[in-house]
């Protein structure tokens, strides 16, 4: 006869501390970043830009620094899966004229 139930204790999904924790902080850390980006566009289009405000960790930034990493991020996200579609293109393109295959 076959056990249902899973050998240890973490494999159960739905009863771990952990899922929870997930399903609780994922939102919060999620609309946190948001709230935090609203608050970087407003201050930038406000005129504040350039107003010094200080981490958690002790650096002082700026809203316009804040803005400009957003901005590359934004970027990253957009042309990464790109540079790895091309690679991947080459490397099927590679494999395939030189007739190699993988187990």
């Amino acid at each position: 006869m076959v056990d249902s139930k899973p050998k240890h204790k973490f494999l159960n999904i739905k009863k771990s501390w952990l899922f929870w924790a997930w399903l609780i902080a994922f939102p919060l850390i999620t609309f946190a970043g948001i709230g935090q980006i609203l608050l970087v566009i407003k201050m930038v289009m406000t005129g504040h830009g350039l107003d010094y405000f200080t981490t958690m960790w002790g650096y002082q930034f700026n809203y316009i620094g804040a803005f400009v990493e957003l901005l590359v991020t934004i970027v990253l996200f957009i042309v990464a899966p790109i540079f790895y579609w091309l690679g991947s293109k080459e490397e099927r393109s590679f494999k395939r004229k030189y007739d190699i295959h993988e187990k």
